[in-house]
């Protein structure tokens, strides 16, 4: 499948896909189970000389089933980063990086979005090959019409479930799943939450792209407090707690940012909440985590994988 960045790939791409995001549900009976499912901003993965990719790896390895993962840096004219900690990963793990940065040039400032999984509990629908962009104004020297989002969100069907092999298993769980990393603007929160209001429209393409799919999930740095997300978009934050960045000594701020976000809580009720991961420990002191790791923590929700719903 072609990756579109436009409407009418998106459209085309909405009705190639109808009826085939998720597999087969029921049939045989399973033990439910607990997907870990969350987001985490990497801090400039693939241009700090000093990344820890094996704790990365470990920590991604030993806390999610499937996580978002924002903050992939360009460098070397493609994702070094994402490259290096998926062969870290091993071969347990899969997964997808968008084709393209945003903005759309090939500049140190620009970011990929990423999206891992656990091989033999997820795997993508069928028909789905890669991440697809909501429909905006991408930047670079290409771009034309209003550019709502600096990066905008990019998404994909996923489908969980039992002994998930590339044609087998029975889906517990399908679902489109975002990664997104809001605008910083200096910490200046009103043009945070001007283009975080158009995360409704995210959602849209998200359903528009997998006609009859009630599970709609967005992961990332939002770079606002749940509270404020609440009054600018329709759907519920599942985050929980306070504190998902970390201070430049390695010591847990007061911001809560980076969250989970579902579109409607009444459909999606496998969802659990989200929490702040404390995975500091895994380094050898809070200053090394802070140093060769992130400056953010990784968040995660549980959602339950039992029998297909939608």
């Amino acid at each position: 499948m072609v990756i579109p960045c436009n409407r009418a790939g998106l459209l085309a791409m909405a009705l190639s896909t109808l009826a085939a995001c998720g597999g087969p549900g029921g049939g045989e009976q399973h033990e439910p189970y607990e997907l870990r499912l969350g987001t985490w901003n990497i801090e400039k993965l693939g241009q700090e000389a000093d990344t820890d990719y094996p704790l990365v790896a470990q920590i991604i390895a030993d806390n999610f089933d499937v996580v978002a993962v924002e903050e992939i840096m360009v460098a070397d004219g493609g994702h070094p980063g994402f490259d290096r900690l998926l062969a870290e990963l091993g071969d347990d793990w899969d997964g997808f990086v968008t084709d393209r940065p945003r903005p759309d040039v090939m500049a140190t400032y620009a970011e990929y979005y990423a999206v891992l999984w656990r091989r033999g509990l997820v795997r993508p629908c069928p028909g789905w090959s890669g991440l697809v962009y909501h429909e905006d104004n991408p930047g670079g020297t290409s771009g034309t019409g209003p550019n709502l989002f600096s990066r905008e969100p990019a998404f994909v069907c996923l489908e969980a479930g039992f002994d998930m092999g590339p044609d087998s298993g029975t889906t517990g769980f399908d679902f489109v799943l975002a990664a997104y990393h809001a605008i910083w603007a200096g910490g200046d929160t009103a043009v945070t939450m001007a283009e975080v209001d158009h995360v409704d429209d995210v959602f849209a393409s998200m359903a528009a792209a997998c006609p009859g799919e009630e599970d709609l999930v967005i992961a990332g740095d939002f770079n606002l407090e749940s509270d404020t997300i609440e009054t600018l978009v329709d759907a519920h934050v599942l985050t929980q707690g306070s504190g998902s960045t970390l201070s430049d000594a390695g010591h847990i701020s007061g911001n809560l940012i980076d969250h989970v976000l579902v579109r409607h809580a009444s459909s999606t009720q496998e969802a659990g909440p989200a929490l702040v991961l404390d995975v500091r420990s895994a380094a050898s002191s809070f200053p090394v985590f802070r140093e060769t790791v992130s400056n953010h923590l990784p968040v995660s929700a549980r959602f339950t994988v039992s029998v297909d719903d939608d």
